[in-house]
């Protein structure tokens, strides 16, 4: 027989998880009432699949990953730059996300200080497939045309040959493998930040993490950046009734090449909490 303390911890055990699922699906619940706060339709080039997902799906579904890059335009070494220090992430902007800038940054404890400051957690908007994608192409483009007169003028030195091969490779990453979702702004306030950007299947608006970073030494010009550090949602995830078109995907052993396009689509919504649900999934094949 259980004993009297036994019962009451499994009671309590069973009370707990009991209140934590009505609560989850009470969040779940809100986020997906009223009016979607974004609708996107994205690609394999911004929800990938699991890199070790070998099986089929289980009952929870599929976990698609939302892939995000920063663009810094005065360069043409584009990457996916987490922990980079964001150029329009300045001391300004940083203090009206609420950062304290205040501090001089040529005092010896500087570094120190700014160190110390904790990450915050904002709005970011996210551009897809727009003008910055654009521009992203065009300096590909134009840094492989540089590549292809360089080696006509020097056709017998094969470090032109590398760099030509570099420069049409990184432009055909960009066309069909590269994802075409761009952090380009950050605020406090969603509705304002909406009022800014309307268009709902072009600019996502969700949540992140920004991190002050403290550039430079004391003696050397320092100044003040932010960086995106992760979004507080990263992870989309299928429910089984829109999987079938992902299960057959699910190789393990299978690694996407550069040049390969997108083999299907999700249609996505961002509800009052801006987090995401599929409502739709296509394959593109």
């Amino acid at each position: 027989m259980m004993q009297p303390t036994n019962r009451r911890t499994l009671l309590f055990g069973l009370a707990f998880i009991v209140l934590s699922n009505a609560i989850a699906l009470a969040g779940v619940v809100y986020n997906r009432s009223g009016e979607p706060t974004s609708s996107m339709t994205l690609t394999e080039r911004e929800l990938s699949l699991p890199s070790q997902y070998g099986f089929t799906a289980e009952s929870s579904g599929i976990s698609l990953r939302l892939r995000w890059r920063d663009f810094d335009r005065n360069k043409t070494n584009l990457h996916y730059s987490y922990w980079t220090p964001t150029k329009w992430l300045d001391a300004d902007k940083l203090r009206a996300l609420g950062f304290d800038v205040a501090y001089p940054l040529n005092k010896r404890d500087s570094p120190r200080r700014y160190q110390k400051i904790l990450s915050k957690e904002v709005y970011l908007v996210l551009e897809y497939d727009g003008a910055t994608h654009k521009q992203v192409l065009q300096q590909r483009q134009a840094v492989l045309t540089e590549a292809q007169q360089l080696q006509q003028q020097n056709s017998t030195k094969k470090e032109f040959e590398a760099r030509l091969k570099k420069a049409s490779a990184d432009l055909q990453a960009e066309q069909y493998n590269n994802s075409r979702l761009y952090v380009m702004d950050a605020g406090l306030d969603p509705a304002s930040l909406r009022q800014q950007y309307r268009d709902k299947s072009k600019y996502l608006i969700l949540r992140g993490q920004i991190k002050l970073s403290y550039q430079g030494r004391y003696d050397k010009k320092p100044y003040l950046r932010g960086i995106v550090k992760q979004l507080s949602v990263i992870n989309v995830n299928v429910p089984l009734a829109h999987a079938s078109v992902l299960t057959p995907l699910l190789d393990k052993k299978y690694k996407r090449k550069p040049i390969q396009p997108p083999r299907y689509e999700i249609s996505l919504q961002y509800g009052q909490r801006y987090e995401p649900w599929v409502v739709g999934v296509n394959s593109l094949q």
